[in-house]
């Protein structure tokens, strides 16, 4: 009864849908088409199960992946599909963010994983330490988990991550002196910055797996260490952190950036690259939880730009 209920609910507010069109079909084959009027990204959703529309009332995003992950829903084109909600965000939000009840007790779920010293151990292996193979699935050969830099149309994943590192590189303003990258990953930049200058260079991460994998690729290229960035010490000509701050968590912000700036000499160059979250949304975000802070980074926080 309550999953019809909310069902009917969901149907009466996609009849306010502004942006692009959406079929739906749900779990009794009816099938409701929804445009809006204003162009957009044409989606569709098909719902096998009741239960996945109290699901996304109730938990938002997170309850929409989680379903998803059990098959009770799918669409012939997920990226239409989530910039259709994206575009629609304002008279979806019932539907995006869960309920009051459920951001209380999804941010009890955030503090109980902070990043402390040990946490940020046990966050880092839940995610990272799934396995290499599994992230050879689909990361490039460089094995990069960060955005990508594509400058023409036609570059593929790889080249792209390429041009990300390169860029960085540029931005250090010179090719020679001590590097340390604070969350090193499978050394992708490491293996980078190595061939293109004579840099000694440091890498630190929390993940055992991504530890052995980069030491075995690197070998002589770069040092890298299976270290927390609060246990590091001495000083570098430049510090390089690619979107690692977003699993450091707020609390922990201050402590970051104070321990950059104590590692990085007087003139050297710290480029970091994170994911940021817009202005607007930030309190909402910052007041519950979400699938990235469920499922990619628990414990982290991404900043408003």
């Amino acid at each position: 009864m309550l999953n019809r209920l909310i069902t009917d609910r969901l149907l009466k507010c996609l009849e306010n849908l502004e942006k692009g069109t959406l079929s739906l079909t749900l779990p009794d084959g009816k099938v409701y088409n929804f445009t809006g009027k204003l162009p957009g990204p044409n989606a569709d959703i098909q719902i096998y199960d009741w239960r996945v529309p109290t699901n996304l009332i109730f938990k938002g995003d997170t309850g929409l992946a989680e379903d998803y992950r059990d098959g009770l829903w799918q669409s012939d084109n997920l990226e239409n599909l989530i910039t259709l909600a994206i575009d629609n965000d304002h008279i979806l939000s019932p539907f995006l963010y869960g309920s009051a009840f459920a951001q209380k007790i999804g941010n009890l779920s955030y503090m109980l994983r902070l990043n402390t010293i040990k946490g940020s151990r046990r966050n880092i292996s839940a995610h990272y330490d799934l396995g290499n193979d599994f992230y050879k699935l689909w990361l490039d050969p460089t094995m990069t988990y960060s955005s990508a830099l594509f400058t023409k149309p036609e570059e593929n994943l790889e080249q792209a991550q390429l041009n990300k590192y390169d860029r960085i590189i540029n931005r250090l303003g010179q090719s020679s002196g001590s590097v340390l990258e604070v969350g090193c990953g499978w050394g992708g930049f490491a293996e980078r910055a190595s061939s293109k200058g004579d840099f000694d260079i440091k890498g630190i991460t929390l993940s055992n797996e991504q530890y052995h994998y980069a030491t075995a690729k690197l070998k002589n290229k770069a040092k890298i260490v299976l270290e927390d960035y609060r246990a590091q010490s001495g000083t570098f000509d430049n510090i390089v952190s690619i979107e690692m701050f977003e699993a450091v968590g707020e609390r922990y912000w201050r402590t970051y950036f104070d321990k950059i700036a104590g590692m990085l000499r007087n003139s050297g160059r710290a480029v970091i690259q994170t994911i940021t979250i817009d202005d607007h949304l930030f309190d909402r975000y910052r007041g519950g939880n979400d699938f990235i802070r469920s499922f990619i980074f628990p414990g982290g926080m991404l900043p408003g730009p």
